[in-house]
């Protein structure tokens, strides 16, 4: 039961942030799944991502660090490296709903351009 109560509250966050994008003139849609408990989250993200039509992913990070990434691993940072499509990694407790000034890194490479 505490766990449905969790999936209701992400859900209903999620739906939160949707409509006010959606006020913004922002078109956005998301597909909640719920991972069996031996799945790797970023197994489960990428897989999905792969699977559909999907422009971005954006995903939250808990910022494991030292031993614990180490040994843990870091989701985020896999999908970073495997994803086939852009990924926005938003920290822990951090809210962004206002894309008006973004900061963009390149080196200028050919490779770059893409």
């Amino acid at each position: 039961k505490e766990e449905k109560k969790v999936i209701k509250q992400k859900k209903d966050a999620l739906d939160k942030i949707c409509n006010e994008l959606r006020g913004r003139s922002v078109k956005v849609s998301y597909k909640l799944i719920e991972k069996t408990s031996y799945d790797k989250v970023s197994n489960v993200i990428l897989s999905e991502s792969s699977l559909t039509g999907y422009q971005m992913i954006l995903m939250g990070t808990h910022g494991m660090s030292g031993w614990q990434e180490t040994f843990l691993g870091s989701n985020a940072q896999r999908v970073v490296r495997e994803a086939k499509i852009p990924v926005f990694v938003v920290k822990k407790h951090h809210t962004i709903l206002d894309f008006s000034k973004l900061v963009y890194v390149s080196d200028f490479k050919e490779v770059s351009k893409a």
